[in-house]
């Protein structure tokens, strides 16, 4: 049976908000350094954006390796011993 979690529908706009505050403070942190040490030109809000998204594909996303002692998905009989 379906559970109805209201707090589920938040999920999206929560995400979508820490992008946007992170996009936030990359400009700024890259307004107030990077002209001033390198003389790099200023970015706007949307070429910071692009930049973020440029550098993780660049980068790609890391995802941690399971846990190598997780046995919840076999059963007891699979289980190696300790």
């Amino acid at each position: 049976m379906y559970h109805y979690h209201p707090q589920k529908r938040y999920i999206p706009l929560f995400m979508l908000a820490v992008v946007l505050l992170v996009t936030l403070i990359a400009m700024l942190l890259w307004n107030r350094l990077m002209p001033a040490l390198f003389g790099a030109p200023s970015l706007s809000y949307f070429q910071t954006l692009g930049l973020l998204v440029l550098a993780r594909l660049f980068v790609g996303l890391k995802v941690p390796p399971p846990h190598p002692h997780r046995h919840f998905d076999c059963c007891p009989e699979e289980r190696k011993p300790e």
